[in-house]
């Protein structure tokens, strides 16, 4: 299981996703997949896969690592305005755990 967290911000119209990779794993080791309405990050052969609340841009994603923590953040821009601006005025977070069954691909980098 890995945790993670799933913001919407709305100063860069953008889809975050921030996933808390283990440290020590080597960046070889993980696959990121970015899709309009999901994204799939494989991490040594297991998948975590989640639903978007709003369509992205996955040419224009970004996948950065970071050397200390070793989390993995996605940055996807989204296509239009995202339902939870229209809806509720305000940004849309979800917490949890998830792991899922189970494009375009982003390098993962290192920061």
């Amino acid at each position: 299981r890995l945790e993670f967290t799933l913001t919407e911000d709305e100063d860069t119209n953008s889809v975050l996703l921030d996933l808390a990779i283990y440290r020590h794993m080597d960046t070889s080791l993980m696959d990121v997949d970015v899709q309009p309405t999901f994204a799939r990050v494989t991490v040594k052969g297991k998948i975590f896969q989640i639903v978007l609340p709003a369509e992205v841009k996955p040419d224009s994603s970004k996948a950065h690592r970071s050397q200390t923590s070793g989390r993995l953040l996605l940055t996807m821009p989204k296509v239009g305005l995202g339902w939870s601006r229209m809806v509720q005025g305000g940004s849309r977070v979800v917490q949890g755990q998830e792991t899922l069954p189970l494009s375009s691909r982003l390098e993962v980098r290192s920061r």
